[in-house]
C-alpha cells in the first residue's frame, strides 16, 4: 500500500520480506514441482496401458484407458486427443456404429493431419457410411503417397464398385 511521505516520494507500507519468508515459498515451489512430476508419470502410465490394449486388439479397454487419460488433457494436447478420438472411432467401427466412427475418425484426422493410417481408416469409415466419392478420394490420396499400398488399392476399388452399384 503506497503512501506519500513528507517529501512527496512514494513509499510502501508493506514490511520488507524477511529472510525466513523465502523458505515457505521454496517449499511451495518444490511441492508443486513434485505434484507436476507425479501427474506426468501417471499420464505416462495411462498412455502405456492404452497402447498395450491397442496392441492386444482390445478396443474397449484401449478406449477406457484413453478416456481416463483424456479427462485430464488440455486442449493443446492434440496428439493425445487424436489418439482418444481414433480409439473411439475404431471401437465404433467394430460395433457397427459407422456414422459415429466416421465422426470420431474425422475429428482424429483434424487433430493429427499427417497420419496416413488414420486417413485409411477414415476412408473405410466413409465407405461404410455410403460416402463413396470421399472414400475414393482417400484411396486416391493414399495411392498417390504409396503406389504399393494394398489398403489404398482396396479402398479405391471398393469405393468405385460401391458407387457404380449404388
Amino acid at each position: 500500500i503506497p503512501s506519500a511521505n513528507w517529501a512527496g516520494r512514494c513509499t510502501s507500507l508493506a514490511p520488507a520480506p524477511s529472510p525466513d519468508s523465502a523458505a515457505p515459498r521454496r517449499a511451495l515451489l518444490l511441492c508443486s514441482l513434485l505434484v507436476g512430476l507425479c501427474h506426468s508419470s501417471c499420464r505416462a502410465l495411462r498412455l502405456r496401458e492404452a497402447e498395450r490394449a491397442e496392441q492386444q486388439g482390445d478396443d474397449a479397454e484401449a478406449l477406457a484407458c484413453y478416456k481416463r487419460l483424456y479427462q485430464s488433457l488440455s486442449p493443446r494436447e492434440r496428439s493425445l486427443r487424436a489418439r482418444y478420438a481414433r480409439a473411439q472411432g475404431r471401437l465404433a467401427l467394430v460395433l457397427g456404429q459407422y456414422e459415429r466412427a466416421y465422426s470420431r475418425l474425422s475429428t482424429a484426422l483434424r487433430l493429427e493431419r499427417d497420419s496416413l493410417g488414420l486417413a485409411a481408416e477414415l476412408g473405410q469409415a466413409a465407405l461404410s457410411t455410403a460416402r463413396y466419392e470421399e472414400a475414393a478420394r482417400w484411396g486416391q490420396l493414399l495411392q498417390a503417397v504409396d503406389k504399393s499400398a494394398a489398403k489404398a488399392r482396396r479402398l479405391l476399388a471398393s469405393s468405385q464398385l460401391a458407387a457404380r452399384t449404388a
